[in-house]
C-alpha cells in the first residue's frame, strides 16, 4: 500500500515526539492546519512539506518519498560517483584520507560497508581475516575467528549505539536493520556481562602479534553534500590512544 504524505508527517512528528501543538508552534502554522494535513483533509505545498520535513531532521530519501507522495518532483539526486559536480566533495575525502597518514582513516556508507580507506587503515585490516567490505559483519567475523579486538564486546556495543543513534535521526534500511540486529543477538550470545569502565576516552584495543595498539576516532560527514549517496558517507579518522601506538606509528 502507497504511503501518502500525510502518513509520513504524522511518523514523522511522532517520531521526534512533537504534539501538533508543539510543532505547528515551531513552524509558525496552527495546529488546526497541521491536523487537517495529517489526515489528508488539507494538500500540503512543497513548501510546506520541504519546511516540516527540513524542521524535522527528516532524511533526504524520505523527503523526495513524501514530496512524490503528494504530486511533486522529488529535489535531491544519486548521481553517478564520478559525475562532475562531486568532484569537489570526492577530492576532500581524498585529502582527508591523505592527510590522517601515517594513521588509518576509512569511509563508510550507510550501511556500514567500507567504500574507501587509506594505505594504514588496508595495512590495519589485513589482519583481520574477514575479507568482505562491511563493518558490521566484520566485527562478527573477527569474534569468532581472527579475534584481533581485544575489547571487542565494549566496542560492538558502541558500534550499536551508534546504529540506533543514526537510526533515530535517519531511519534505517532493510540491510542495515537486518545488519544490527546479527550483530546485537551475537553480542547477546557470546559476551559476558561485565562491569562498565566508562573510560575518558574509548579506544579500540587491537592485538597485532606481540603488538597492542589502540585507536579513538574523529568523525566527518558531508553535511552540505545533496547527494543522497554521498551526503550519508562516514569519514572515520583513527588517532593514537596512547603512547605505545604513537610510537609504533613513528618508527613503522
Amino acid at each position: 500500500m502507497k504511503t501518502s504524505f500525510a502518513q509520513y508527517l504524522r511518523q514523522w512528528r511522532q517520531a521526534r515526539r512533537y504534539s501538533q501543538l508543539q510543532l505547528g508552534l515551531e513552524l509558525g502554522i496552527s495546529s488546526r492546519h497541521l491536523s487537517f494535513l495529517e489526515t489528508g483533509r488539507s494538500q500540503a505545498s512543497r513548501e510546506m512539506i520541504l519546511k516540516i520535513s527540513q524542521f524535522l531532521l527528516v532524511p533526504k530519501i524520505e523527503i523526495n518519498q513524501a514530496l512524490l507522495a503528494a504530486g511533486y518532483a522529488p529535489i535531491y539526486l544519486e548521481q553517478v560517483e564520478n559525475h562532475v559536480d562531486l568532484q569537489p566533495a570526492l577530492e576532500a575525502i581524498e585529502l582527508m584520507l591523505t592527510k590522517q597518514l601515517p594513521y588509518p582513516a576509512l569511509v563508510f556508507n550507510v550501511d556500514w560497508d567500507i567504500v574507501n580507506a587509506n594505505s594504514a587503515a588496508r595495512k590495519l585490516l589485513s589482519h583481520f581475516e574477514y575479507t568482505g567490505n562491511n563493518f558490521i559483519e566484520f566485527l562478527i567475523a573477527d569474534s569468532l575467528s581472527s579475534k584481533v579486538i581485544i575489547n571487542w564486546a565494549e566496542i560492538t556495543a558502541h558500534t550499536l549505539q551508534r546504529i540506533h543513534q543514526e537510526t533515530l535521526l535517519k531511519g534505517s534500511s532493510k540491510r542495515l536493520a537486518q545488519l544490527e540486529q546479527c550483530l546485537a543477538l551475537h553480542l547477546t550470545e557470546i559476551a559476558q556481562p561485565q562491569q562498565p569502565t566508562h573510560p575518558l576516552i574509548l579506544s579500540t584495543q587491537l592485538q597485532l602479534g606481540q603488538q597492542v595498539l589502540a585507536f579513538f576516532s574523529v568523525l566527518a560527514q558531508l553535511s552540505s553534500v545533496q547527494d543522497l549517496t554521498l551526503s550519508d558517507y562516514k569519514i572515520e579518522l583513527m588517532f593514537p590512544a596512547d603512547p605505545a601506538t604513537s610510537a609504533f606509528y613513528q618508527t613503522n
